[in-house]
């Protein structure tokens, strides 16, 4: 059979196609080609939906770790009265607050978002940010601890009922041949929000003028938020309504992922990717205080962590078209292990430089990672069941990192040193990349391969 003729506006999928140096050739189907539109450059303005989307999640992460950096340095330097209670008490109870509701919630906020617009959910949960945002502003100026706790317990609220929509949206905002990089985008943008609000977190609360502008900042972001998220379109009519109740339709989705290992996979990779980011965030400042250095070395290693996190998804973009080569998974774990390995022996080494290297390996590694792994709980469950797959999996998320804080409150009674603890941990990473990636993305290149078929044939 020859060429198709210039004239056909859509030529047929077996004949072959001319194509620009912005398309790729995959050969499937016994050498029948199928065309992927790869842009150069991925642009977030290629899917009018998605920028809006990319803004508003960036300025909800941006916002709570503002407020939760000020008030955990507001407790430690004493400008809140902790009264009766230690502070390292209300310090932990602060990370507890901002956790549990993940647990708690995000399998009814699963269900919310397959039952109503996706999109409207997310409205809601930026109006109710302007309300958090007002009682966290009367906690700050008056010094109020209770009301500084309530305003983290609701921010962790608003997390856990955003995060299933947000994600499950995705797909119905942008191209299927757009998605890694729309991932590696959201990952990128929530990595350097969050090191931002930190960041920002701290020198506001340590300035005598930071309870008035940590009140206008935090108003201003959640009113942009407002604006930010009407612009986002309805891209699904919402559900009527679901048949079975909250517990039997949890059964019933536990049931399905059981019986489905990608997906049962994705949900591993992903808690075990907050695990260890829980994990290490805890224990790091053990190891560099035994090292001998101060509060600065800590902030260095959190910032580098926080960038080659980003610059990890970032490569995920960018290689996105070469995700399935046997190489990325061998790639993830080595740049795991091996740092991993060098950590194991920081202690008596006491080598800062060292360290900070080691991190920005294994940060770099856990970017890469999580874009193609995130991507697969958007992708593989049923679209009407979206939302409660990633609810599920936000779950045992919010689990994993409970686990993690027990985990380093056990290395004082296992006398565990901080650099042994976090070289296993690393080690453990790069066994979770080699069991989760060889499955997963085959599994991805297969749902791209039947999303360029159905582009061909619509």
């Amino acid at each position: 059979m020859g060429p198709a003729p210039a004239s056909t506006s859509m030529p047929h999928p077996c004949c072959p196609l001319p194509f620009s140096r912005r398309q790729l050739i995959v050969q499937v189907d016994f050498g029948n080609p199928v065309v992927w539109h790869f842009m150069r450059a991925e642009r977030i303005t290629a899917d009018p939906g998605f920028a809006p989307l990319l803004c508003t999640q960036a300025l909800t992460a941006l916002h709570h770790n503002l407020l939760r950096s000020a008030v955990l340095t507001m407790i430690a330097f004493g400008a809140i009265d902790t009264g009766a209670w230690p502070v390292e008490s209300v310090v932990g109870a602060t990370t507890i607050l901002a956790v549990v509701p993940y647990v708690v919630l995000s399998l009814s906020a699963g269900r919310w978002t397959d039952r109503w617009s996706r999109a409207g959910v997310i409205r809601l949960c930026k109006l109710a940010e302007v309300a958090i945002a007002g009682i966290a502003a009367v906690g700050l100026l008056s010094g109020n601890l209770a009301m500084l706790l309530a305003a983290v317990l609701v921010c962790g609220v608003e997390a856990a009922v955003l995060g299933p929509a947000k994600f499950a949206i995705l797909p119905e905002l942008v191209a299927a041949k757009r998605l890694v990089a729309a991932n590696s985008w959201v990952t990128a943008t929530s990595t350097i929000a969050i090191l931002l609000g930190l960041v920002l977190g701290n020198v506001l609360a340590a300035i005598s003028s930071g309870p008035g502008l940590l009140s206008i900042l935090g108003v201003t972001l959640a009113l942009a938020g407002v604006g930010l998220s009407r612009a986002i379109p309805d891209a699904e009519a919402p559900q009527a309504g679901l048949a079975s109740s909250a517990w039997s339709d949890a059964a019933r989705i536990l049931t399905e992922v059981a019986r489905q290992p990608p997906v049962l996979l994705a949900i591993l990779g992903c808690s075990w990717f907050w695990f260890q980011g829980a994990f290490n965030t805890t224990a790091i400042p053990l190891l560099i205080a035994a090292m001998g250095e101060g509060e600065v070395a800590v902030s260095i290693v959190f910032l580098v962590s926080s960038i080659c996190v980003a610059a990890g998804a970032m490569v995920a973009r960018l290689v996105q078209g070469k995700l399935s080569h046997p190489a990325v998974p061998a790639a993830v774990a080595l740049m795991t292990v091996l740092p991993a390995t060098d950590i194991g022996f920081l202690s008596a080494a006491h080598s800062y430089s060292r360290l900070l290297i080691d991190i920005a390996l294994m940060s770099t590694a856990s970017g890469l990672y999580i874009v193609p792994v995130g991507l697969a709980m958007q992708v593989l469950p049923p679209a009407a069941d979206r939302g409660r797959y990633i609810g599920i999996n936000h779950v045992f998320n919010g689990l994993a990192m409970l686990l993690a804080g027990a985990c380093v409150a056990g290395l004082g009674v296992l006398s565990m040193r901080p650099d042994s603890a976090i070289g296993s941990i690393g080690v453990m990473s790069a066994c979770v990349a080699i069991i989760t990636l060889p499955t997963l993305l085959p599994s991805l290149t297969a749902f791209r391969t039947r999303s360029a078929t159905a582009d061909l044939a619509a």
